[in-house]
């Protein structure tokens, strides 16, 4: 029990010496695309993360090598139609493989590659219909799920501690299968994220 408990101890030691912790902000983009949604646009937002990354297998160069990395991101995006328009806040927990490559004077190519699971802090979507001549509106809000989860990939460039990051996700859920009117349909959040981040 003794050797167990030192063997934990001193892999907990090795894995936060060897870790590097980051944070990043940008531009997100993105919404719930549907091929049946006329005149759909996407609305921007912001987003801003802090993530842990461990190195697991190293490169010729030094910063290079193969990293994990686990975080915190949260991100808010909106989008419209002719029928639906909404906006989404979400908190999401990714785990990312990064594979950096050296490129020279500090320069590094990176490419991510991983999964995400998302929580909905707030999530907003109003469905207008002309009735009589005139428009009305449902909120469809209550009816949205709030777990979602997906798959991200993304391709960025970095220099000493900074990092320019270019991402996409793409969730798997249908989002909006609680509701009467869409239930039959694919509403999955598609989003586009463009980040600058640090390590500190």
């Amino acid at each position: 029990m003794r050797k167990l408990a030192l063997t934990i101890i001193a892999l907990a030691m090795t894995l936060s010496i060897s870790a590097q912790f980051s944070i990043d902000a940008g531009l997100a983009v993105g919404g719930f695309k549907n091929s049946g949604m006329d005149n759909y646009s996407n609305k921007s937002g912001v987003t801003a993360g802090a993530y842990y990354a461990f190195k697991i297998s190293d490169f010729e160069a030094e910063q290079a090598g193969e990293f994990l990395n686990f975080g915190l991101q949260f991100t808010q995006t909106g989008y419209k139609s002719n029928n639906l328009e909404g906006n989404t806040s979400w908190i999401q927990l990714p785990v990312v493989s990064r594979t950096k490559c050296s490129l020279g004077d500090d320069f590094n190519l990176f490419v991510d590659a991983g999964i995400f699971f998302g929580y909905a802090l707030k999530s907003e979507s109003t469905f207008n219909f002309l009735y009589g001549g005139q428009k009305e509106y449902v909120d469809l809000s209550g009816s949205i799920r709030k777990f979602n989860f997906g798959g991200s990939f993304g391709v960025g460039l970095a220099y000493d501690r900074f990092s320019l990051l270019l991402s996409w996700q793409r969730g798997l859920l249908n989002l909006m299968g609680n509701t009467p009117v869409y239930s039959t349909n694919s509403f999955c959040t598609k989003s586009w994220r463009l980040t600058l981040g640090i390590e500190l």
